[in-house]
């Protein structure tokens, strides 16, 4: 059987260039916690600093996701207290610590099961929305884009072959591409053509630089008949890089 964890603190050591290390915004007083007759912590103490990082190690068994839930609210210790900004807590409550900003990441990573990947993503963000309209509006989505267009390009400018098909602007379609609509073979292949023929104006105002544009578009709905969508769209900018010289 593992030993308990004991409290060891050594004094931290703060990176070049980081965040200067302030007051101390959590404190674990003496902690103890058992199960039964086994001891998972034993009378454990440490601090942790504004803009500091700290690790516990040990090896399976040791107590280590013990402290994680005590501070987390999962489990109440038997002994000791835990202060975080200045609050101090015998039982760290679940919603309470959730409130204060306090989280935790879990081992085992799962999706949602009967879950699109598009909902996993959006719920790991935190992100609800009512519908793929109302998505394509929010700026989080444009933002989450960039950064997904922008580490491509990054990647791109490392290759001499490759580096000039980087994309410098993108916009967000008011409207999921439908087979009905002509725009998907029934295989959920994009028709590249008919896609540049219907959607001819925003390819024009990605490349003329604007900055949005009107669209209104023909679309089928399920029970057959026709109608009509239009929105103005925001086109947005992306960074490119410089391609990367190879060394000599």
């Amino acid at each position: 059987m593992n030993a308990p964890l004991e409290s060891t603190s050594p004094p931290p050591v703060q990176a070049a260039g980081a965040k200067k290390i302030g007051d101390v915004i959590l404190d674990v007083n003496n902690i103890s916690l058992s199960f039964g007759g086994v001891k998972a912590l034993a009378d454990i103490s440490f601090n942790v600093k504004e803009h500091e990082i700290r690790a516990i190690i040990g090896p399976n068994g040791a107590g280590k996701s013990s402290m994680l839930n005590c501070i987390n609210g999962v489990y109440t210790p038997q002994q000791g207290s835990i202060t975080f900004r200045g609050q101090t807590f015998k039982h760290m409550n679940s919603h309470q610590v959730a409130v204060m900003g306090v989280a935790r990441t879990f081992q085992n990573l799962a999706l949602f099961k009967g879950m699109s990947v598009l909902d996993n993503i959006m719920t790991g963000r935190n992100l609800p929305y009512a519908g793929y309209t109302d998505l394509a509006q929010k700026p989080e989505v444009y933002q989450l884009i960039r950064e997904c267009v922008e580490k491509v390009n990054a990647d791109l400018s490392a290759d001499a072959l490759l580096a000039g098909s980087q994309i410098s602007r993108f916009l967000v379609l008011h409207k999921e591409l439908d087979a009905d609509d002509g725009e998907l073979t029934r295989t959920n292949k994009v028709r590249r053509g008919f896609i540049a023929e219907k959607y001819g104006v925003l390819v024009e105002a990605l490349y003329g630089g604007k900055a949005e544009q009107y669209i209104q578009t023909q679309v089928k709905f399920e029970d057959g008949r026709t109608g009509s969508v239009s929105a103005t769209l925001k086109l947005s900018d992306a960074k490119t890089f410089t391609p990367v010289k190879a060394a000599a």
